[in-house]
């Protein structure tokens, strides 16, 4: 860089230094980039952003309890408990026959720094409250690790010869390789999915039993006995301790077969003359999985945020190269899905953008201001992205997919100040009184306060995107950290950096020479024929306020009322390769039975062209593999979830439309949904109505109303209830006076027919680090069979005899209630409804609202909420409207300070709210829909639009005569600026025109639309509005004052 004389004399203001130390420039530039590389070198890089757990769930078991039982005896106790947490926002609750799963939602302010201390409040709690519990409920089991976020890796492991191979030892190697992947450094996670539960079953015939006069229970303390696994004490002689071990544990099924057994009469028999003892897994199965019609088991693996996928991607997928070399010829694992090539494709297509956008800008700068100022000017564009990056680290962030479209909104946004800076600085240039430094000083002495309010003023439009909480703020935070970081990047380096090159290397005094005779690419485009005609024409609209304004105001507010007829979505569907199927059998259906229709459903999937894989989970939610899939149900027998990969996103699509109607067409008997992934935050159905009351009936029959109002909404697919009355229930009718007589009473018979159907412990045996236990159970004919249910023996008390469950009782078989949900500890039949593609689901909510005020009438006690996604807009924009009226404040108090004018900050405040009416207009035009994204883009919007106006009004106000409302000046003033707004807004919206015209789906469309249409209507509020009304305000206020 050469040397520039400086006057060292003159005591310029700090930012000179820039100018006048050379090496302060250049170190300067150098950190800036050095610490944007390093940045983007060592940030984690995801597909989404990470969104905080504020979700766990409490499973208990409570074998063979009926769901009101689970209700009272579990549920409401937990509940209850949990609910004096005040850092638990809400508490939900799913008591069914057997199990209770309980859903904790926490505060929105939690976060991932503070919900570990939580989490082990709320796990003391309930060790604490489990000590209540009656005989026979398992321990209960926190899982908070469910949170929005997918698994980073997901194998399938099947059997090389799946007729040798048993599914248990599968299922062993399963375990194996979730040890190896736990030792990937940067692993957080890893869990298993569809393994059986490995157990020696002793098959006790019910006759060989009675003949032996012994009873389940009796035999199942032999077995145990014989299974000495407690210490023996040690012997400590002076010389060594020697540590006792009494005979071996049980090793096998051998050992276990040939325990002895003692008769009434006592007579000695082995454990195998009464029994049949096999080695295999417990049945029914918890959980069962499927991919592409085969059963595997899966293995789910996710990385911690710290790292980078494809760095941890690779390492983890060189452990499973590793482990299918071991195991070559056994079992092999197959990769289901890879997170990274969602995330690298997501974030290569976002950059492309970003990159054009970065072309385009500067190709609006070279056009408007010539090689050597756009040069510049653009410089500014690496610099504010290098510093916005490294900001990135101090808020946790990563890059991502929203991190990485706040700066595609930045680069049009940034390079405002640098263009106006540039700009002032080649005019004071051409002063030949004016030294380089002083241009300098002058530029950015009078640009200082009118570019810190248009930033401040910018800043505080994307606040309340910036301090939004919650799954939703942690979802489109990142946005406005990302533009806030480079604007406020942006100020620093145009008024330092930009402005010392600018005075250094732009043309000065006779060198600038005369713009008419200098090429088109050396300053610029110029039109004075048409600057000329504006400058006439806007002349004559400033004389005749009382049209001009009227019509602006009737052209921006059209936009509030022409959008109220588009289509109202929360967050469009995502565009991806893959969708969500979910399949339910009817209450009662065993998961065996639920199996066999996933398979059949899985058949007709696989026979449409386009699908590549279809993967199941039967039993509950399938291991997530995006951000917002809900993994909330558990050990649900008729339940199965499928993720359907596709060749193409176009595939997705097309499936998605039609496969709805062909499975509801082939399999009338079960419910099907076909759904597509969604955008932000997770939601369990897109419609939802929630009914509390008291009375389960009662429940029941308002949710059966609730459902039959639902089939008459347009685009309704299906829908559930949460409670309803028809599981198949067999209910014992047993007489006490005859239960007396055999010296039983009914609570011996529920404690024995539990024994009998679901087993007894014997005891276990150890195989490595694995213990496999031992059940004692009647045989298969027995359990399985209802028509045998009659024969089951029964022993009597102090007797030595036996009687049948047909001898004492009576069977009938009934409806009962399939679940019992509540919130909060208040009971609530939850009815969700899914919806058709293409269907909005804010609409349809509406629609229903309708229906349910017109034709729904509630008992006294009862009430319903709507929930789904018109509830959790209202809840976003809620939280928008909660910080919205103190930073419009702060916008309206930094434009008084910076004008000292009431009024003048009143013209800005209502080119605010005019802006907004643009930018929906341009949405309207679009016919995209209004929803969360279009909104967030009015309240960044806000801050964009009012720029230009500023630049007006400073400019304005710096001339006496046009301050006194003299047309001529006003004009001139107003063409004087017009350079700076039409180039910023041209690349505002030039930076947008890549991602409007070349993203695929319909999620960042809509935002875009609304900022680029926005802004580049903006330029009439700027040119024509803005000075139209301060020159009618000065004029009346001139004329008052003389």
């Amino acid at each position: 860089m050469k040397f520039i004389p400086v006057e060292e004399s003159k005591d310029y203001p700090w930012y000179t230094l820039f100018y006048r130390n050379g090496h302060l420039l250049i170190l300067s530039l150098v950190i800036l980039m050095v610490a944007g590389l390093s940045a983007l070198s060592a940030l984690p890089r995801l597909e989404d952003p990470r969104i905080d757990t504020r979700n766990a769930l409490v499973i208990t078991a409570y074998p063979g309890a009926s769901a009101a039982r689970v209700e009272a005896l579990v549920s409401d106790v937990i509940e209850d408990e949990l609910r004096e947490i005040y850092e638990i926002k809400e508490v939900k609750s799913t008591s069914r026959a057997g199990i209770s799963v309980i859903n904790i939602e926490t505060q929105d302010w939690i976060d991932n720094s503070s919900n570990e201390q939580l989490f082990s409040e709320i796990r003391d709690s309930i060790n604490a409250v489990a000590e209540t519990f009656p005989e026979g409920v398992a321990a209960p089991v926190f899982d908070e690790k469910r949170g929005a976020t997918a698994f980073t890796l997901l194998l399938s492991l099947s059997a090389e010869y799946p007729e040798n191979t048993p599914l248990t030892l599968v299922g062993r190697l399963a375990e194996e390789l979730t040890d190896r992947l736990r030792n990937v450094n940067g692993t957080e996670l890893v869990r298993i999915y569809g393994a059986p539960e490995e157990e020696i079953s002793v098959s006790i015939s019910p006759q060989k039993l009675a003949a032996t006069g012994l009873t389940l229970q009796q035999v199942s303390r032999v077995i145990q006995a014989a299974d000495p696994k407690l210490p023996a004490g040690v012997l400590d002689t002076k010389r060594n301790n020697l540590r006792f071990s009494v005979a071996e544990g049980l090793d096998g099924i051998a050992t276990i077969a040939a325990i002895p057994l003692i008769n009434q009469q006592g007579r000695y028999l082995r454990v195998d003359d009464i029994a049949d003892v096999t080695r295999g897994y417990t049945t029914p199965r918890a959980d069962i999985a499927l991919v592409d019609g085969e059963e595997v088991i899966f293995v789910a693996a996710r990385m911690q945020t710290s790292l980078r996928a494809d760095v941890w991607t690779q390492n983890a997928l060189a452990v499973v190269d590793q482990f299918n070399q071991d195991f070559k010829g056994t079992v092999t694992a197959h990769t289901t899905f890879e997170q990274n090539k969602y995330t690298g494709k997501r974030l290569a297509d976002l950059s492309e953008n970003l990159v054009m956008g970065c072309a385009v800008v500067m190709l609006v700068i070279f056009l408007f201001m010539g090689f050597r100022a756009s040069w510049i000017v653009g410089l500014a564009l690496p610099l504010c992205a290098a510093f916005a990056l490294f900001s990135l680290n101090f808020y946790n962030e990563q890059i991502h997919q929203m991190s990485i479209f706040g700066m595609i909104i930045a680069i049009g946004l940034l390079i405002d100040n640098a263009i106006v800076i540039t700009d002032e600085i080649r005019i004071n240039l051409q002063d030949p009184a004016l030294t380089r430094v002083g241009a300098m000083a002058k530029s950015v002495s009078h640009l200082f306060a009118p570019l810190l309010a248009s930033t401040l003023t910018t800043v505080l439009g994307f606040m309340p995107i910036f301090l939004l909480n919650g799954n939703i703020g942690d979802f489109v935070g990142p946005i406005a950290i990302s533009v806030v970081m480079a604007l406020i990047g942006s100020l620093f380096i145009s008024l330092t950096i930009i402005a010392a090159l600018a005075a250094r290397f732009l043309p000065k005094g006779a060198q600038s020479g005369s713009v008419a005779v200098k090429s088109w690419w050396q300053v610029g485009l110029q039109a004075p024929n048409l600057s000329h005609s504006f400058s006439l024409q806007l002349g004559r609209w400033i004389r005749q306020p009382w049209w001009v304004i009227p019509i602006v105001l009737v052209f921006c507010l059209s936009g509030f009322i022409l959008s109220g007829t588009l289509a109202n979505v929360f967050f469009p569907s995502a565009d991806r390769d893959q969708f969500e199927v979910y399949l339910w059998t009817k209450d009662g259906s065993s998961i065996t039975h639920t199996q066999a229709a996933a398979i059949e459903a899985d058949a007709i999937i696989r026979q449409r062209s386009g699908v590549e894989q279809v993967s199941w989970l039967v039993g509950g939610s399938a291991p997530s593999v995006y951000y917002n899939q809900i993994m909330t149900r558990d050990n649900l027998p008729n339940f199965a979830n499928a993720v359907v990969t596709t060749e193409t996103v176009a595939h997705a699509s097309q499936l998605i439309a039609t496969l709805q109607s062909t499975l509801d067409e082939q399999m009338p008997n079960v419910q099907v949904v076909v759904r597509a992934f969604g955008q932000g935050p997770p939601i369990a159905a897109p419609v939802e109505v929630e009914i509390f009351g008291p009375d389960l009936e009662v429940l029941n029959e308002l949710g059966q109303q609730v459902r039959y109002l639902i089939s008459e909404v347009p685009g309704v697919s299906q829908s559930i209830a949460s409670i309803t009355i028809g599981e198949p229930e067999l209910k014992v009718k047993a007489d006490s006076d005859t239960l007396s007589y055999l010296g039983m009473s009914l609570s011996d018979l529920a404690t024995q027919m539990q024994v009998n159907f679901s087993g007894l412990a014997g005891g276990s045996v150890l195989e490595s680090t694995e213990e496999i236990p031992v059940k004692v159970r009647l045989s298969a004919d027995f359990r399985e069979d209802v028509s045998g249910l009659g024969a089951m023996p029964l022993p009597v008390e102090n007797a030595q005899m036996w009687s049948t469950l047909s001898a004492i009782s009576s069977l009938t078989l009934a409806p009962a209630i399939s679940s019992i949900t509540r919130q909060d500890g208040e009971r609530v039949n939850r009815v969700q409804a899914f919806l058709l593609p293409g269907v909005p689901a804010v609409d349809a909510s509406n629609a229903l609202r309708e229906k349910l005020a017109q034709q729904l009438s509630l008992p006294q006690g009862y009430r319903i909420h709507l929930a789904g996604d018109a509830d959790e807009q209202q809840q976003a924009l809620g939280q928008l409207g909660t910080y919205a009226p103190v930073l419009l404040v702060l916008m309206i108090t930094t434009l008084i300070l910076t004008f000292s004018s009431l009024r003048m900050a009143g013209v800005i405040a209502l080119v605010a709210i005019l802006s907004v009416g643009l930018g929906m207009f341009s949405l309207w035009l679009s016919g995209l829909p209004v929803g969360f994204n279009p909104l967030l883009g009015c309240a960044g919007l806000i801050g964009v639009a009012i720029n230009g106006s500023i630049v007006v009004i400073a400019a304005i106000n710096a001339n006496p005569k046009a301050k006194q409302g003299d047309t001529r000046e006003i004009v001139k003033e107003t063409m004087g600026c017009s350079r700076h707004i039409l180039s910023t807004t041209f690349t505002t919206v030039g930076g947008l025109v890549p991602l409007l015209l070349f993203s695929e789906g319909s999620f960042w469309p809509p935002l875009a639309v609304v900022l680029a249409g926005g802004v580049g209507f903006s330029v009439i509020l700027s040119l024509v509005f803005t000075p139209t009304v301060v020159a009618a305000f000065q004029r009346y206020r001139y004329r008052v004052s003389r």
